[in-house]
């Protein structure tokens, strides 16, 4: 007897907690459905709220997509950094060898290109600037170069940087080494410093948006003050009363972020053709990259938890005000 009243009583306390979560979603279905329909009765004020929010977003958007963008540009030129090694005197091809191997070993160095002054004469002649001027000249004036890539890791530090160069230098085969590689450094420490500000900017700007969505929510929250006095004196709690408007603020809040990243893309489709053509100009293949599917979804995420945070914050403040009242 006592198993069978014990599988009783777990089964009606299963059936207990199925009936309170379907309770619950009907509770917040109600409400989600309830604030849509309130939203939609208030066009202008509904419209004016989603699209301050969406400009708000999309400012710190735009910034974000631009450094990626960037970044995807200095990593290119990352990987094709080189320090150009010129080789004084008439090394044969054997001692070139031996040099450039030796280079390779090297820490920090991924390679090392021999560029023959015979062949560098020739790539010389076939330009049409110089074409006419070196059957002039009696002997070739370009020395032997050798092309040496250092990894991408070694860039941005310029102390292994100055190291590595000296330590080629310092070989009495090499005349000059031509390191034109510290303005990659400083970009990408002012892209460190800009990614900083963007943060600091997206913090401001999500206080703004909260803060506008809370507004909204309390001009909402005056204009329904007798229904919700109603509800309350029937018994109604804080939680049933606060549920619809913090809906609003959720469904403002993701529309918001959903058109942030919409004019994100126009932006990006508007100024595509342009990129694209400068940096035709410098023989690079580079494409504008426009926001990914996770950036899409992070500025909707992003818009609906700023309107939630906000129509939270401005109901929760009524509400403690109003239980305050005689």
């Amino acid at each position: 007897m006592n198993a069978v009243t014990g599988a009783r009583r777990g089964a009606r306390r299963k059936r207990s907690a199925v009936a309170l979560a379907r309770s619950w979603l009907r509770a917040h279905g109600a409400a989600a459905v309830s604030a849509l329909r309130q939203l939609r009765r208030q066009p202008v004020n509904t419209t004016s709220t989603v699209t301050v929010i969406a400009l708000a977003l999309a400012l710190p958007f735009v910034g974000y997509i631009a450094l990626g963008n960037l970044g995807s540009i200095v990593g290119d030129w990352d990987r094709a950094a080189t320090l150009s090694v010129f080789v004084g005197g008439d090394p044969g091809p054997d001692a070139l060898a031996r040099l450039a191997d030796d280079m390779q070993l090297i820490p920090g160095v991924g390679g090392a290109d021999i560029v023959r002054k015979d062949a560098a004469l020739a790539e010389l002649a076939a330009d049409e600037s110089f074409g006419n001027v070196l059957p002039l000249l009696d002997e070739n004036p370009l020395p032997d170069l050798i092309v040496v890539r250092t990894d991408a890791a070694v860039l941005t530090d310029s102390q292994e940087l100055e190291a590595i160069r000296a330590r080629i230098a310092s070989r009495p085969e090499v005349s000059a080494v031509v390191m034109d590689t510290a303005w990659i450094g400083r970009l990408v420490a002012l892209m460190a410093i800009v990614e900083r500000v963007l943060v600091l900017l997206t913090v401001g700007i999500g206080v703004g948006v909260a803060v506008v969505v809370g507004n909204t929510i309390r001009l909402n929250i005056a204009m329904r003050e007798d229904e919700i006095v109603i509800s309350k004196l029937f018994g109604a709690t804080n939680g049933y009363v606060r549920r619809p408007f913090l809906y609003a603020g959720l469904w403002q809040g993701l529309a918001g972020g959903l058109l942030a990243a919409m004019f994100v893309v126009v932006a990006c489709i508007l100024v595509k053709p342009g990129v694209s053509a400068l940096a035709s100009t410098y023989g690079s293949a580079f494409e504008l990259a426009f926001p990914s599917p996770a950036q899409w979804l992070g500025a909707v995420v992003i818009g609906g938890a700023l309107g939630l945070a906000g129509a939270a914050l401005s109901v929760s403040s009524h509400l403690r005000h109003q239980d305050r009242l005689p």
